[in-house]
């Protein structure tokens, strides 16, 4: 019984072997997924809108940013200075904020 024991333990071992080496088995994909477009944190694009009513609100209310009329380097260094003040954005929100103020 002993042997018999091993036995079953090695198919076992096999089988959970060969599992694992169909699961890891080439596919159609790439290995490394492309590098993201400006804006795009892995496959969800942030929502420039969505982070101006989130993070800007907690200092000024959105009329004023309504109101500002600038282009995109003007709105760059109007988020850069707001950064400098204690907002709170990745680089990568902060690009889909300036994005998104530069062409409404």
């Amino acid at each position: 019984m002993h042997i018999r024991s091993r036995v079953i333990v090695m198919l076992c071992v096999f089988a959970l072997a060969g599992v694992a080496l169909t699961a890891c088995g080439s596919s159609s994909e790439p290995a490394t997924a492309p590098l993201p477009d400006e804006g795009v944190v892995g496959q969800q694009m942030l929502d420039g809108e969505t982070l101006v009513g989130e993070r800007c609100i907690v200092c000024h209310d959105l009329q004023r940013v309504d109101d500002a009329s600038y282009d995109d380097v003007g709105w760059e260094a109007t988020v850069d200075r707001m950064i400098g003040k204690g907002a709170e954005l990745t680089e990568e929100e902060q690009a889909a904020v300036i994005e998104y103020l530069s062409n409404r």
